[in-house]
Protein backbone atom coordinates (compact mmCIF):
# COMPACT_ATOMS: atom_id res chain seq x y z
CA UNK A 1 0.00 0.00 0.00
CA UNK A 2 2.93 2.33 0.75
CA UNK A 3 4.29 1.80 -2.77
CA UNK A 4 0.85 2.53 -4.21
CA UNK A 5 0.56 5.74 -2.20
CA UNK A 6 4.02 6.79 -3.30
CA UNK A 7 3.04 6.33 -6.97
CA UNK A 8 -0.18 8.29 -6.50
CA UNK A 9 1.65 11.12 -4.73
CA UNK A 10 4.30 11.15 -7.47
CA UNK A 11 1.70 11.36 -10.24
CA UNK A 12 -0.18 14.11 -8.41
CA UNK A 13 3.10 16.00 -8.04
CA UNK A 14 3.87 15.60 -11.77
CA UNK A 15 0.39 16.80 -12.69
CA UNK A 16 0.83 19.90 -10.54
CA UNK A 17 4.31 20.65 -11.85
CA UNK A 18 3.40 20.02 -15.52
CA UNK A 19 -0.23 21.08 -15.92
CA UNK A 20 0.23 21.57 -19.66
CA UNK A 21 1.57 18.03 -20.32
CA UNK A 22 0.14 16.56 -23.52
CA UNK A 23 1.40 12.94 -23.38
CA UNK A 24 1.40 10.45 -20.48
CA UNK A 25 2.64 6.83 -20.50
CA UNK A 26 1.62 4.63 -17.55
CA UNK A 27 2.17 1.22 -19.14
CA UNK A 28 3.17 -1.42 -16.59
CA UNK A 29 2.79 0.87 -13.58
CA UNK A 30 1.19 -0.78 -10.49
CA UNK A 31 -2.08 0.69 -9.20
CA UNK A 32 -2.64 1.95 -12.70
CA UNK A 33 -6.40 2.37 -12.29
CA UNK A 34 -5.88 4.95 -9.54
CA UNK A 35 -3.01 6.72 -11.31
CA UNK A 36 -4.96 7.03 -14.53
CA UNK A 37 -7.76 8.83 -12.71
CA UNK A 38 -5.21 11.43 -11.65
CA UNK A 39 -3.72 11.68 -15.14
CA UNK A 40 -7.04 12.33 -16.85
CA UNK A 41 -7.33 15.56 -14.85
CA UNK A 42 -4.63 17.10 -17.05
CA UNK A 43 -6.60 19.58 -19.12
CA UNK A 44 -4.26 19.51 -22.15
CA UNK A 45 -3.74 15.75 -22.30
CA UNK A 46 -3.69 14.57 -25.93
CA UNK A 47 -2.12 11.09 -25.79
CA UNK A 48 -2.42 8.44 -23.06
CA UNK A 49 -0.78 4.99 -22.96
CA UNK A 50 -1.50 2.33 -20.34
CA UNK A 51 -1.71 -1.41 -19.93
CA UNK A 52 -0.54 -4.68 -18.43
CA UNK A 53 -2.90 -4.47 -15.46
CA UNK A 54 -6.65 -4.07 -15.00
CA UNK A 55 -8.33 -0.88 -16.17
CA UNK A 56 -11.57 -0.31 -14.27
CA UNK A 57 -14.79 0.83 -15.91
CA UNK A 58 -14.64 4.11 -13.94
CA UNK A 59 -11.71 5.15 -16.13
CA UNK A 60 -13.78 4.85 -19.31
CA UNK A 61 -16.62 6.86 -17.75
CA UNK A 62 -14.14 9.60 -16.78
CA UNK A 63 -12.51 9.56 -20.20
CA UNK A 64 -14.99 12.10 -21.57
CA UNK A 65 -13.55 14.71 -19.19
CA UNK A 66 -10.29 14.71 -21.19
CA UNK A 67 -11.75 17.00 -23.81
CA UNK A 68 -8.48 17.34 -25.79
CA UNK A 69 -7.56 13.64 -25.84
CA UNK A 70 -6.71 12.53 -29.39
CA UNK A 71 -4.95 9.19 -28.87
CA UNK A 72 -5.55 6.33 -26.44
CA UNK A 73 -3.40 3.17 -26.40
CA UNK A 74 -4.20 0.26 -24.09
CA UNK A 75 -2.01 -2.87 -24.25
CA UNK A 76 -2.35 -6.28 -22.61
CA UNK A 77 -4.96 -5.27 -20.03
CA UNK A 78 -8.22 -6.55 -18.58
CA UNK A 79 -10.90 -3.95 -19.19
CA UNK A 80 -13.53 -3.64 -16.44
CA UNK A 81 -14.14 -6.94 -14.71
CA UNK A 82 -13.76 -8.88 -17.97
CA UNK A 83 -17.41 -9.86 -18.29
CA UNK A 84 -19.14 -6.53 -18.82
CA UNK A 85 -19.58 -4.17 -21.76
CA UNK A 86 -16.92 -1.48 -22.00
CA UNK A 87 -18.26 1.86 -23.26
CA UNK A 88 -15.78 4.23 -24.91
CA UNK A 89 -17.43 7.55 -25.67
CA UNK A 90 -15.37 10.55 -26.69
CA UNK A 91 -16.07 13.41 -29.06
CA UNK A 92 -12.44 14.26 -29.98
CA UNK A 93 -10.63 10.90 -29.94
CA UNK A 94 -9.06 10.13 -33.32
CA UNK A 95 -6.73 7.17 -32.66
CA UNK A 96 -7.69 4.20 -30.44
CA UNK A 97 -5.72 1.00 -29.91
CA UNK A 98 -6.93 -1.83 -27.66
CA UNK A 99 -4.28 -4.47 -28.27
CA UNK A 100 -4.37 -7.89 -26.64
CA UNK A 101 -7.07 -6.76 -24.24
CA UNK A 102 -9.54 -8.97 -22.39
CA UNK A 103 -13.21 -8.00 -22.31
CA UNK A 104 -16.60 -9.45 -23.11
CA UNK A 105 -17.97 -6.70 -25.35
CA UNK A 106 -16.92 -3.21 -26.38
CA UNK A 107 -19.08 -0.31 -27.54
CA UNK A 108 -17.25 2.60 -29.20
CA UNK A 109 -18.96 5.90 -29.97
CA UNK A 110 -16.35 8.34 -31.21
CA UNK A 111 -17.55 10.61 -34.03
CA UNK A 112 -14.00 11.84 -34.87
CA UNK A 113 -12.25 8.45 -34.70
CA UNK A 114 -10.29 7.57 -37.85
CA UNK A 115 -7.98 4.76 -36.62
CA UNK A 116 -9.15 1.77 -34.56
CA UNK A 117 -7.09 -1.31 -33.69
CA UNK A 118 -8.51 -4.22 -31.71
CA UNK A 119 -5.65 -6.55 -32.62
CA UNK A 120 -5.50 -9.85 -30.68
CA UNK A 121 -8.25 -8.77 -28.26
CA UNK A 122 -10.71 -11.45 -27.23
CA UNK A 123 -14.09 -9.68 -27.12
CA UNK A 124 -17.07 -11.50 -28.60
CA UNK A 125 -18.64 -8.38 -30.06
CA UNK A 126 -17.62 -4.87 -31.06
CA UNK A 127 -20.34 -2.28 -31.66
CA UNK A 128 -18.98 0.70 -33.58
CA UNK A 129 -20.52 4.13 -34.03
CA UNK A 130 -17.63 5.87 -35.77
CA UNK A 131 -18.85 7.49 -38.99
CA UNK A 132 -15.38 8.82 -39.98
CA UNK A 133 -13.41 5.63 -39.30
CA UNK A 134 -11.01 4.92 -42.17
CA UNK A 135 -8.78 2.17 -40.68
CA UNK A 136 -9.97 -0.92 -38.81
CA UNK A 137 -7.56 -3.58 -37.53
CA UNK A 138 -9.12 -6.74 -36.06
CA UNK A 139 -6.18 -9.11 -36.63
CA UNK A 140 -6.48 -12.40 -34.72
CA UNK A 141 -9.72 -11.48 -32.93
CA UNK A 142 -10.61 -15.15 -32.73
CA UNK A 143 -13.76 -14.74 -30.64
CA UNK A 144 -15.42 -12.39 -33.11
CA UNK A 145 -17.97 -14.34 -35.13
CA UNK A 146 -18.50 -13.86 -38.85
CA UNK A 147 -21.69 -11.92 -38.13
CA UNK A 148 -19.94 -9.71 -35.56
CA UNK A 149 -17.17 -8.85 -38.03
CA UNK A 150 -19.74 -8.08 -40.70
CA UNK A 151 -21.67 -5.78 -38.35
CA UNK A 152 -18.55 -3.94 -37.22
CA UNK A 153 -17.12 -3.35 -40.70
CA UNK A 154 -20.34 -2.41 -42.46
CA UNK A 155 -21.15 0.20 -39.80
CA UNK A 156 -18.16 2.26 -41.00
CA UNK A 157 -19.12 3.69 -44.40
CA UNK A 158 -15.84 5.65 -44.80
CA UNK A 159 -13.64 2.62 -44.22
CA UNK A 160 -10.54 2.62 -46.45
CA UNK A 161 -8.29 0.00 -44.81
CA UNK A 162 -9.42 -3.28 -43.22
CA UNK A 163 -7.10 -5.90 -41.74
CA UNK A 164 -8.94 -9.02 -40.62
CA UNK A 165 -6.15 -11.53 -41.10
CA UNK A 166 -6.31 -14.58 -38.86
CA UNK A 167 -10.06 -14.15 -38.33
CA UNK A 168 -10.73 -17.72 -39.40
CA UNK A 169 -14.52 -17.51 -39.50
CA UNK A 170 -14.77 -14.75 -42.12
CA UNK A 171 -16.85 -15.78 -45.14
CA UNK A 172 -17.45 -14.58 -48.69
CA UNK A 173 -20.86 -13.33 -47.57
CA UNK A 174 -19.16 -10.91 -45.19
CA UNK A 175 -16.87 -9.69 -47.97
CA UNK A 176 -19.86 -9.12 -50.24
CA UNK A 177 -21.58 -7.04 -47.54
CA UNK A 178 -18.41 -5.04 -46.93
CA UNK A 179 -18.10 -4.36 -50.67
CA UNK A 180 -21.69 -3.13 -50.67
CA UNK A 181 -21.40 -0.78 -47.65
CA UNK A 182 -17.75 0.32 -47.84
CA UNK A 183 -17.37 1.77 -51.31
CA UNK A 184 -14.08 3.50 -50.43
CA UNK A 185 -12.24 0.38 -49.27
CA UNK A 186 -8.70 0.50 -50.73
CA UNK A 187 -6.68 -1.91 -48.56
CA UNK A 188 -7.85 -5.39 -47.56
CA UNK A 189 -5.87 -8.05 -45.72
CA UNK A 190 -7.77 -11.33 -45.41
CA UNK A 191 -4.78 -13.61 -44.94
CA UNK A 192 -5.24 -16.87 -43.03
CA UNK A 193 -9.00 -16.87 -43.65
CA UNK A 194 -9.64 -20.41 -44.94
CA UNK A 195 -13.31 -19.84 -45.88
CA UNK A 196 -12.63 -17.05 -48.38
CA UNK A 197 -12.80 -17.87 -52.10
CA UNK A 198 -13.94 -14.43 -53.37
CA UNK A 199 -17.00 -15.97 -55.01
CA UNK A 200 -19.17 -13.14 -56.42
CA UNK A 201 -17.09 -10.57 -54.52
CA UNK A 202 -16.57 -7.25 -56.31
CA UNK A 203 -14.18 -4.69 -54.82
CA UNK A 204 -13.46 -2.22 -57.64
CA UNK A 205 -11.68 0.39 -55.49
CA UNK A 206 -9.08 -1.95 -53.96
CA UNK A 207 -5.43 -0.95 -54.37
CA UNK A 208 -3.86 -3.52 -51.98
CA UNK A 209 -5.08 -7.11 -51.53
CA UNK A 210 -3.30 -9.65 -49.32
CA UNK A 211 -4.51 -13.25 -49.23
CA UNK A 212 -1.72 -15.28 -47.65
CA UNK A 213 -2.51 -18.90 -46.75
CA UNK A 214 -6.14 -18.77 -47.90
CA UNK A 215 -7.10 -22.36 -48.63
CA UNK A 216 -10.18 -21.33 -50.60
CA UNK A 217 -8.30 -19.22 -53.15
CA UNK A 218 -8.08 -21.02 -56.51
CA UNK A 219 -7.73 -20.06 -60.16
CA UNK A 220 -11.47 -19.32 -60.20
CA UNK A 221 -10.84 -16.54 -57.65
CA UNK A 222 -8.92 -14.58 -60.30
CA UNK A 223 -12.23 -13.64 -61.92
CA UNK A 224 -13.18 -11.63 -58.82
CA UNK A 225 -9.73 -10.03 -58.58
CA UNK A 226 -9.99 -8.96 -62.21
CA UNK A 227 -12.78 -6.58 -61.23
CA UNK A 228 -10.36 -4.61 -59.05
CA UNK A 229 -9.10 -2.37 -61.82
CA UNK A 230 -7.38 -0.04 -59.34
CA UNK A 231 -5.32 -2.86 -57.78
CA UNK A 232 -1.62 -2.05 -57.29
CA UNK A 233 -0.40 -4.76 -54.86
CA UNK A 234 -1.45 -8.42 -54.84
CA UNK A 235 -0.01 -11.04 -52.46
CA UNK A 236 -0.99 -14.72 -52.71
CA UNK A 237 1.64 -16.55 -50.63
CA UNK A 238 0.94 -20.15 -49.55
CA UNK A 239 -2.33 -20.46 -51.47
CA UNK A 240 -1.87 -24.19 -51.94
CA UNK A 241 -4.86 -24.82 -54.23
CA UNK A 242 -3.95 -22.03 -56.65
CA UNK A 243 -2.85 -23.46 -60.01
CA UNK A 244 -2.90 -20.50 -62.39
CA UNK A 245 -2.98 -16.70 -62.30
CA UNK A 246 -4.12 -14.81 -65.37
CA UNK A 247 -4.69 -11.08 -64.88
CA UNK A 248 -5.00 -8.00 -67.05
CA UNK A 249 -4.85 -5.14 -64.54
CA UNK A 250 -3.64 -1.76 -65.81
CA UNK A 251 -2.42 -0.44 -62.43
CA UNK A 252 -0.88 -3.57 -60.89
CA UNK A 253 2.67 -2.78 -59.74
CA UNK A 254 3.61 -5.57 -57.34
CA UNK A 255 2.66 -9.25 -57.29
CA UNK A 256 3.90 -11.85 -54.82
CA UNK A 257 3.53 -15.64 -55.12
CA UNK A 258 5.64 -17.64 -52.64
CA UNK A 259 5.27 -21.31 -51.65
CA UNK A 260 2.26 -22.02 -53.89
CA UNK A 261 2.74 -25.76 -54.25
CA UNK A 262 0.37 -26.41 -57.17
CA UNK A 263 0.97 -23.17 -59.03
CA UNK A 264 1.70 -23.95 -62.71
CA UNK A 265 1.09 -20.89 -64.89
CA UNK A 266 1.43 -17.09 -64.60
CA UNK A 267 0.01 -14.70 -67.21
CA UNK A 268 0.22 -10.95 -66.56
CA UNK A 269 -0.65 -8.01 -68.79
CA UNK A 270 -0.04 -4.78 -66.91
CA UNK A 271 1.93 -1.82 -68.18
CA UNK A 272 2.78 -0.56 -64.67
CA UNK A 273 4.12 -3.82 -63.22
CA UNK A 274 7.45 -3.10 -61.50
CA UNK A 275 7.99 -6.08 -59.15
CA UNK A 276 7.38 -9.84 -59.44
CA UNK A 277 8.25 -12.01 -56.46
CA UNK A 278 7.82 -15.66 -57.40
CA UNK A 279 9.74 -18.26 -55.41
CA UNK A 280 9.44 -21.83 -54.13
CA UNK A 281 6.64 -22.65 -56.56
CA UNK A 282 7.89 -26.13 -57.43
CA UNK A 283 5.30 -26.86 -60.13
CA UNK A 284 5.60 -23.54 -61.99
CA UNK A 285 5.99 -24.33 -65.67
CA UNK A 286 4.95 -21.30 -67.77
CA UNK A 287 5.33 -17.54 -67.36
CA UNK A 288 4.03 -14.88 -69.74
CA UNK A 289 4.53 -11.24 -68.73
CA UNK A 290 3.80 -8.00 -70.55
CA UNK A 291 4.89 -4.78 -68.83
CA UNK A 292 6.40 -1.44 -69.72
CA UNK A 293 7.72 -0.73 -66.20
CA UNK A 294 9.39 -3.96 -65.06
CA UNK A 295 13.16 -3.42 -64.75
CA UNK A 296 14.31 -6.44 -62.74
CA UNK A 297 13.10 -10.05 -62.80
CA UNK A 298 14.38 -12.77 -60.47
CA UNK A 299 13.02 -16.30 -60.81
CA UNK A 300 15.64 -18.35 -58.99
CA UNK A 301 15.19 -22.08 -58.34
CA UNK A 302 12.06 -22.54 -60.46
CA UNK A 303 13.11 -26.07 -61.32
CA UNK A 304 10.21 -26.92 -63.66
CA UNK A 305 10.09 -23.65 -65.58
CA UNK A 306 10.25 -24.47 -69.30
CA UNK A 307 8.39 -21.63 -71.02
CA UNK A 308 9.16 -17.95 -70.51
CA UNK A 309 7.60 -15.25 -72.70
CA UNK A 310 8.41 -11.62 -71.97
CA UNK A 311 7.27 -8.35 -73.54
CA UNK A 312 8.99 -5.96 -71.16
CA UNK A 313 10.32 -2.82 -72.80
CA UNK A 314 12.19 -1.58 -69.69
CA UNK A 315 13.56 -4.88 -68.38
CA UNK A 316 17.30 -4.59 -67.63
CA UNK A 317 18.20 -7.43 -65.23
CA UNK A 318 17.11 -11.08 -65.29
CA UNK A 319 18.24 -13.83 -62.90
CA UNK A 320 17.22 -17.42 -63.75
CA UNK A 321 19.71 -19.22 -61.52
CA UNK A 322 18.93 -22.92 -60.95
CA UNK A 323 16.04 -22.99 -63.44
CA UNK A 324 17.02 -26.49 -64.45
CA UNK A 325 14.38 -27.15 -67.11
CA UNK A 326 15.18 -24.21 -69.38
CA UNK A 327 16.26 -25.20 -72.90
CA UNK A 328 18.01 -23.50 -75.80
CA UNK A 329 14.80 -21.73 -76.80
CA UNK A 330 15.37 -19.28 -73.93
CA UNK A 331 18.01 -17.60 -76.10
CA UNK A 332 15.31 -16.28 -78.43
CA UNK A 333 13.56 -14.53 -75.52
CA UNK A 334 16.63 -12.45 -74.67
CA UNK A 335 17.98 -11.80 -78.15
CA UNK A 336 17.03 -8.84 -80.32
CA UNK A 337 13.36 -9.04 -81.23
CA UNK A 338 12.57 -11.26 -78.25
CA UNK A 339 10.72 -8.63 -76.24
CA UNK A 340 13.44 -7.28 -73.91
CA UNK A 341 15.21 -4.55 -75.93
CA UNK A 342 16.82 -2.90 -72.86
CA UNK A 343 18.26 -6.06 -71.25
CA UNK A 344 21.74 -5.48 -69.82
CA UNK A 345 22.37 -8.33 -67.36
CA UNK A 346 21.38 -11.98 -67.74
CA UNK A 347 22.19 -14.74 -65.23
CA UNK A 348 21.61 -18.37 -66.29
CA UNK A 349 23.77 -20.10 -63.70
CA UNK A 350 23.27 -23.84 -63.13
CA UNK A 351 20.55 -24.18 -65.75
CA UNK A 352 20.98 -27.92 -66.16
CA UNK A 353 19.60 -31.24 -64.98
CA UNK A 354 22.17 -33.73 -63.77
CA UNK A 355 21.47 -37.47 -64.23
CA UNK A 356 23.29 -40.56 -62.97
CA UNK A 357 23.72 -43.78 -64.93
CA UNK A 358 21.98 -46.18 -62.56
CA UNK A 359 23.35 -49.28 -64.25
CA UNK A 360 26.92 -48.58 -63.26
CA UNK A 361 26.69 -46.25 -60.32
CA UNK A 362 25.02 -47.40 -57.13
CA UNK A 363 26.26 -45.89 -53.91
CA UNK A 364 25.61 -47.16 -50.41
CA UNK A 365 26.77 -44.41 -48.10
CA UNK A 366 30.34 -43.71 -49.25
CA UNK A 367 31.14 -47.27 -50.41
CA UNK A 368 30.18 -49.11 -53.60
CA UNK A 369 28.72 -52.61 -53.51
CA UNK A 370 31.28 -55.30 -54.32
CA UNK A 371 29.15 -56.90 -57.02
CA UNK A 372 29.19 -53.66 -59.00
CA UNK A 373 32.98 -53.70 -59.00
CA UNK A 374 33.04 -57.34 -60.04
CA UNK A 375 30.47 -56.66 -62.74
CA UNK A 376 32.83 -54.18 -64.38
CA UNK A 377 36.09 -56.06 -63.76
CA UNK A 378 34.95 -59.60 -64.69
CA UNK A 379 35.28 -59.20 -68.50
CA UNK A 380 38.97 -58.31 -68.10
CA UNK A 381 39.73 -61.09 -65.63
CA UNK A 382 38.25 -63.75 -67.89
CA UNK A 383 40.80 -63.13 -70.63
CA UNK A 384 43.86 -62.38 -68.45
CA UNK A 385 46.41 -65.10 -67.61
CA UNK A 386 46.55 -65.97 -63.91
CA UNK A 387 50.11 -64.75 -63.44
CA UNK A 388 49.08 -61.20 -64.42
CA UNK A 389 46.00 -60.94 -62.22
CA UNK A 390 47.77 -59.26 -59.26
CA UNK A 391 49.27 -56.54 -61.42
CA UNK A 392 46.13 -55.95 -63.52
CA UNK A 393 43.66 -55.46 -60.68
CA UNK A 394 45.06 -52.04 -59.49
CA UNK A 395 44.89 -50.78 -63.08
CA UNK A 396 41.33 -52.03 -63.44
CA UNK A 397 40.33 -50.32 -60.19
CA UNK A 398 41.66 -47.03 -61.56
CA UNK A 399 39.65 -47.57 -64.75
CA UNK A 400 36.47 -48.27 -62.78
CA UNK A 401 36.89 -45.10 -60.73
CA UNK A 402 37.29 -43.14 -63.97
CA UNK A 403 34.13 -44.71 -65.33
CA UNK A 404 32.20 -43.88 -62.19
CA UNK A 405 33.15 -40.22 -62.43
CA UNK A 406 32.17 -40.08 -66.09
CA UNK A 407 28.79 -41.77 -65.83
CA UNK A 408 26.96 -38.48 -65.34
CA UNK A 409 25.20 -36.70 -68.17
CA UNK A 410 23.52 -33.32 -68.35
CA UNK A 411 20.45 -31.83 -69.96
CA UNK A 412 19.41 -28.20 -70.27
CA UNK A 413 21.20 -25.41 -72.10
CA UNK A 414 23.44 -27.06 -74.70
CA UNK A 415 23.81 -24.60 -77.58
CA UNK A 416 23.63 -20.98 -76.44
CA UNK A 417 23.27 -18.25 -79.02
CA UNK A 418 22.57 -14.60 -78.17
CA UNK A 419 22.29 -11.64 -80.50
CA UNK A 420 21.56 -8.60 -78.35
CA UNK A 421 22.69 -5.04 -78.84
CA UNK A 422 21.94 -4.00 -75.23
CA UNK A 423 23.42 -6.99 -73.34
CA UNK A 424 26.37 -5.99 -71.14
CA UNK A 425 26.78 -8.93 -68.73
CA UNK A 426 26.12 -12.66 -69.18
CA UNK A 427 26.65 -15.39 -66.59
CA UNK A 428 26.51 -19.10 -67.45
CA UNK A 429 28.29 -20.44 -64.38
CA UNK A 430 27.84 -24.15 -63.81
CA UNK A 431 26.07 -24.85 -67.12
CA UNK A 432 27.99 -28.05 -67.80
CA UNK A 433 25.73 -29.14 -70.66
CA UNK A 434 26.79 -26.25 -72.91
CA UNK A 435 28.92 -27.40 -75.81
CA UNK A 436 28.69 -24.34 -78.07
CA UNK A 437 28.41 -20.63 -77.40
CA UNK A 438 27.84 -17.90 -79.96
CA UNK A 439 27.54 -14.27 -78.88
CA UNK A 440 26.81 -11.37 -81.22
CA UNK A 441 26.54 -8.65 -78.59
CA UNK A 442 28.48 -5.48 -79.50
CA UNK A 443 28.19 -3.98 -75.99
CA UNK A 444 29.00 -7.13 -74.04
CA UNK A 445 31.62 -6.43 -71.37
CA UNK A 446 31.53 -9.48 -69.10
CA UNK A 447 30.96 -13.20 -69.58
CA UNK A 448 31.24 -15.76 -66.76
CA UNK A 449 31.81 -19.35 -67.93
CA UNK A 450 33.08 -20.99 -64.73
CA UNK A 451 32.17 -24.67 -64.66
CA UNK A 452 31.27 -24.92 -68.36
CA UNK A 453 33.45 -28.03 -68.59
CA UNK A 454 32.03 -29.38 -71.85
CA UNK A 455 32.27 -26.19 -73.90
CA UNK A 456 33.79 -27.14 -77.26
CA UNK A 457 33.23 -24.07 -79.41
CA UNK A 458 32.80 -20.39 -78.57
CA UNK A 459 32.43 -17.37 -80.81
CA UNK A 460 32.39 -13.74 -79.70
CA UNK A 461 31.74 -11.13 -82.35
CA UNK A 462 32.40 -8.28 -81.84
CA UNK A 463 34.27 -8.20 -78.54
CA UNK A 464 34.57 -5.32 -76.03
CA UNK A 465 35.83 -7.50 -73.17
CA UNK A 466 39.41 -6.23 -73.10
CA UNK A 467 40.24 -7.52 -69.62
CA UNK A 468 38.87 -10.99 -70.33
CA UNK A 469 40.34 -11.33 -73.82
CA UNK A 470 43.21 -13.75 -73.00
CA UNK A 471 40.76 -16.08 -71.30
CA UNK A 472 38.33 -16.00 -74.19
CA UNK A 473 40.85 -16.64 -76.91
CA UNK A 474 41.35 -20.26 -75.91
CA UNK A 475 37.66 -20.89 -76.74
CA UNK A 476 37.62 -18.99 -80.03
Amino acid sequence: MLVMCQHIIAVEDVCRRYPNATEVNLYGVPAMHLLVMKAVLLRNLEALTLGRYQVGDTFFHALADCSKLKRLNVYDATLGNGIQEIPINHDQLRHLELTKCRMMRVSIRCPQLVHLSLKRSNMAQAVLNCPLLSLLDIVACHKLSDAAIRLAATSCPQLESLDMSNCTCVSDETLREIALHCANLHILNSSYCPNISLESVRLPMLTVLKLHSCEGITSASMAAISYSNMLEVLELDNCNLLTAVSLDLPRLQNIRLVHCRKFVELNLRTIMLSSINVSNCAALNRINVMSNSLQKLSLQKQENLTTLALKCQSLQEVDLTDCESLTNSICEVFSDGGGCPMLKSLVLDNCEIRFKNKRYLRLGGEKMHNYIWLDMIAPFLCVAPNRYIDSIIPLLMTYVLWCLTEFYFFQGLTAVQFCGTSLVSLSLVGCRAITSLELKCPNLEKVCLDGCDHLERASFCPVRMIAQLPFLLEYT
